[in-house]
C-alpha cells in the first residue's frame, strides 16, 4: 500500500479478486472417520442408554 498509494479497501478487494481468480490446485479435504472408543455393544443413537451404560462400567 506504502509502494502503491492505494488505499486499503482497494488494496484488499485487489488481493481478493487475485485470490478468488486463481485455480484451485490443492488436494480435496477429506475427513476420514476414527473409532472414538465406545466398548461393542454401545451406540452414540441414543445419548440417556449410553450414559446408564457407562455409569454401569464405572460402578463395576
Amino acid at each position: 500500500m506504502r509502494k502503491t498509494g492505494k488505499p486499503f479497501k482497494t488494496t484488499v478487494n485487489e488481493m481478493l479478486r487475485k485470490g478468488f481468480a486463481a485455480p484451485a490446485e490443492r488436494p480435496k479435504f477429506v475427513v476420514e472417520s476414527m473409532s472414538l472408543g465406545l466398548p461393542p455393544g454401545m451406540s452414540y443413537d441414543n445419548i440417556h442408554v449410553l450414559l446408564e451404560q457407562l455409569d454401569e462400567l464405572e460402578s463395576k
